[in-house]
C-alpha cells in the first residue's frame, strides 16, 4: 500500500464575454430623439431604465419593440432586450391667462372659461400624484408682469377650486400676452428639468395679443414657438375672441410650437377644448427597457439607443459598477488531506498500475456583489493545467 499527497488546487475563472450580431433598426425610427432616464442597476448585472421616444411634431412614438430599436452599452449592442410599454408618463401642464383691458371674460362667461381649463381634470385627463399643473396670468394693473395665479400642485381638484373662486378680472391696461408665455417657457424648466423627458405642454388662454401690434406680433409669436420646439413644450392657443380677431399670432404661436390654434366658442366649449386634452394624454406612453450586461470592465457605462454613439439630443443614460472577482472555494477533497493508492505490479514486476487515477475536485463559487455568468472554469495541480469545465 502506499499514500499520495494530493497537491493545492488552483482554479482559474474565465468570465464570459460574447459578440453578438446587430439587430437592424427601422428607418423610421431615425427621426426620433431618445430620453435615457431612472437607470438601475442595483441588481447588475441586469439592468433596466425608463425610455422616452419623441418623433416629428414632438409626438411620442408608441410601436417601439425589439425589432426596431437596439440598446448600445458602451458602444457594444446589447442582446436579449426586453422592451416594455406603458401609459403612465406624466404630463405638465402650464396654462398662461392674458388679463388684458380688452379681455371682457365676463362677457364670454366666466363659467366657460373656467370649463375650458377645468375639463383637464373633469374630462379625467389629469392624473392627481404624477401629472403637474399651474397657472400663470399676465397683468397690468400698475405694470405689465407675469404672476402666478396656482403654483405647481399634482392634485387636479387644486385647480378646479382656483378656478371656481378666481374672478378673471381684466386688467387697467393692454398687456404683452406674448411675454406671459416666454415666462411659461422658463417656468417648465422648473417642472420638467430635461426637456422632452416628459410631456410638457402650455396653453394660453386670450381675447387677442394686444401689445405689439399684429404684424410685430406674428413675428414674436414665431420665435416664441421656436424657442418653445426646441425645449419640446408644445403651445396651445385658446382664443376667446367670437370674431377670431387678430388670430395671426395666435396660429403662428401654435402650430409652430407643434400645438393647436383653438377658437372657443361660448356654447360649444367642451367641444372645443376636448381634442386638445385628450391629445395630451395620448402624449404618456414610455417604455420600460431591461436586459443584462455583457461588459465585463469595472467603471461607467454608457447607454444609448440605435447608435452606439452618444446623440447630439436628447439624453444617454449611464450607470458606474466596480466588479469583483469572485471568491473559489475548493469543497472536496479538504486541503492537506490524503489519498490511499494501492499499487499492484506487473506479472514480469517492473511496472505498477494503482487502484486510483482520477480525484473528483469539487468548488465553490460565490459573489459579494454583482454575479455573473461563467464560461469555464480550469484547474491547476502545481501549476499545470488539469483539466477545463464548462457549466
Amino acid at each position: 500500500m502506499m499514500s499520495k499527497k494530493i497537491p493545492h488546487f488552483i482554479f482559474v475563472i474565465i468570465l464570459f464575454v460574447g459578440l453578438f450580431s446587430i439587430p437592424t433598426t427601422a428607418a423610421a425610427q431615425g427621426a426620433s430623439t431618445f430620453f435615457v432616464t431612472n437607470v438601475d442597476a442595483s441588481r447588475f448585472p441586469e439592468v433596466q431604465f425608463q425610455l422616452r421616444a419623441v418623433g416629428l411634431g414632438n409626438q411620442v412614438v408608441s410601436s417601439l419593440n425589439s425589432a426596431n430599436l437596439a440598446v448600445y452599452e458602451n458602444g457594444q449592442v446589447v442582446p436579449n432586450v426586453q422592451i416594455a410599454a406603458r401609459n403612465d408618463g406624466p404630463i405638465n401642464v402650464i396654462f398662461v391667462l392674458d388679463q388684458g383691458v380688452y379681455t371682457y371674460y365676463q362677457f364670454f362667461g366666466l363659467n366657460n372659461i373656467r370649463q375650458a381649463i377645468t375639463t383637464l381634470v373633469s374630462g379625467k385627463y389629469f392624473v392627481d400624484n404624477s401629472d403637474t399643473v399651474s397657472v400663470l396670468g399676465r397683468q397690468n394693473f400698475n405694470s405689465d408682469q407675469t404672476v402666478t395665479l396656482l403654483p405647481a400642485t399634482r392634485k387636479g381638484a387644486d385647480l378646479t377650486t382656483w378656478a371656481a373662486n378666481f374672478n378673471f378680472q381684466q386688467s387697467n391696461n393692454v398687456t404683452k400676452g406674448l411675454v406671459g408665455v416666454d415666462d411659461a417657457i422658463t417656468a417648465m424648466a422648473q417642472l420638467v428639468a430635461t426637456p422632452g423627458s416628459q410631456t410638457a405642454a402650455i396653453i394660453f388662454i386670450t381675447r387677442f395679443v394686444e401689445d405689439p401690434n399684429t404684424q410685430v406680433a406674428t413675428t414674436a409669436a414665431q420665435n416664441t414657438a421656436a424657442i418653445a420646439k426646441q425645449k419640446f413644450i408644445s403651445i396651445y392657443a385658446f382664443q376667446t375672441d367670437f370674431g377670431q380677431t387678430f388670430k395671426q399670432p395666435l396660429e403662428a404661436l401654435a402650430t409652430g410650437a407643434t400645438g393647436v390654434y383653438v377658437p372657443l366658442n361660448a356654447n360649444t366649449i367642451a367641444t372645443n377644448v376636448t381634442p386638445v386634452y385628450q391629445s395630451l394624454a395620448t402624449q404618456r406612453v414610455v417604455y420600460t427597457v431591461s436586459y443584462r450586461s455583457k461588459v465585463s470592465a469595472s467603471g461607467k457605462r454608457q447607454i444609448t439607443i440605435n447608435s452606439a454613439q452618444l446623440p447630439t439630443s436628447g439624453i444617454a443614460g449611464s450607470y458606474e459598477v466596480n466588479l469583483q472577482p469572485p471568491k473559489v472555494s475548493i469543497a472536496k477533497p479538504l486541503a492537506d488531506s490524503t489519498i490511499r493508492r494501492e499499487a499492484k505490479p506487473s506479472a514480469d514486476g517492473t511496472k505498477y498500475s494503482y487502484d486510483v487515477n482520477k480525484v473528483k475536485v469539487t468548488a465553490d463559487i460565490s459573489w459579494s456583489a454583482n454575479p455573473r455568468n461563467i464560461k469555464s472554469a480550469q484547474l491547476f495541480a502545481k501549476g499545470e493545467l488539469q483539466s477545463t469545465v464548462q457549466p
